[in-house]
């Protein structure tokens, strides 16, 4: 995750290199979530969403 050029976060994900859009999907999945307060900015809450099949 980055914010500009500075990088904010990594995660682990069980997507394949060839999917970007549902990589793209998962980005602003997680960002609508940490903007709205839904989502809480630890790994805790994150890596649930990485591990999900897309």
């Amino acid at each position: 995750m980055r914010a500009g050029e500075e990088v904010l976060a990594t995660l682990n994900t069980v997507l394949d290199p060839e999917q970007e859009s549902e990589a793209r999907a998962l980005a602003r999945e997680i960002a609508a979530g940490l903007e709205s307060g839904d989502l809480e900015p630890t790994a805790g809450a994150i890596e649930p969403l990485a591990d999900q099949p897309r």
